[in-house]
């Protein structure tokens, strides 16, 4: 069975001194309809500080239930950037029921491949 989770992009978070607007959570502990809960506290020291915020300040993106190529392989969700061999950078969306390499029209799930990041934070990246 694929776990179910999601991360997402806040887009009213600003990062002082960085060149994109907003931020990546990936440790959500509940959505709805008009809120997410984030943990905003450090993992580290197993600080948790959840915080509701509106959900209209986020984008979700779901995991996949892959993994890339990588070592240590990472967690592939909507919106992250592909780079399969053969083909150019492409970003990973959710069309009729299943995770798609763009508009190729080609499953993920047919491809070796590796994140090299996602269309928030790499747009530079996307052609």
């Amino acid at each position: 069975m694929r776990e179910i989770k999601f991360r997402a992009w806040d887009k009213n978070q600003t990062d002082i001194g960085k060149a994109f607007m907003g931020q990546m959570w990936y440790d959500l502990f509940g959505i709805t309809e008009k809120e997410v809960l984030v943990n905003t506290g450090s993992e580290s020291d197993g600080d948790y500080v959840i915080r509701s915020k509106p959900r209209g300040d986020f984008i979700l993106m779901q995991y996949t239930g892959l993994k890339d190529d990588s070592s240590p392989p990472k967690e592939i969700y909507e919106g992250d950037l592909l780079k399969i061999d053969g083909m150019d950078i492409l970003p990973v969306v959710y069309q009729h029921g299943a995770f798609y390499a763009g508009d190729s029209g080609q499953l993920i799930s047919n491809y070796a491949f590796k994140v090299i990041g996602n269309i928030y934070e790499n747009k530079d990246l996307i052609s």
